[in-house]
């Protein structure tokens, strides 16, 4: 291959990216294609293509990103599901006293008659002879 050939070649691929760069820059800042064209003396259709194909470039980069990121997010799941499937078997199974815990403590029997225990008493005094 001719040396001239190569460094022609080099420079247009430089000058390509060079344009992509720049009109993507100016795409950022919400240029119209018109303007874009018009600011770097290039055609409508010319910047229309270099979008395209920046968008295409940014969606197969996108899509590899978006599937790595993917597999790692499934597997993260599939983790944190064992995890609860884990712990939701665990608390079927009844666990084991603890050692030296306290007994639980009846609470003491009321001193005070109950309501019924009144009415009772209050029904016997009124049958009472005087």
């Amino acid at each position: 291959m001719n040396t001239n050939t190569t460094t022609t070649t080099t420079t247009n691929k430089d000058l390509s990216l060079q344009r992509e760069h720049d009109v993507w820059e100016l795409r950022k800042r919400c240029w119209s294609q018109e303007q874009i064209a018009q600011h770097l003396g290039l055609s409508q259709s010319a910047v229309s293509q270099i979008l395209k194909r920046i968008r295409n470039r940014l969606a197969e980069q996108f899509d590899g990103e978006a599937g790595k990121l993917l597999l790692e997010q499934v597997s993260q799941l599939m983790h944190i599901a064992q995890e609860a499937l884990n712990a939701w078997e665990q608390t079927k199974t009844p666990s084991p006293p603890i050692p030296n815990a306290p007994t639980p403590v009846a609470p003491p029997p009321d001193a005070s008659p109950s309501h019924q225990e009144q009415q009772q008493s209050q029904a016997d005094q009124q049958t009472k002879p005087t």
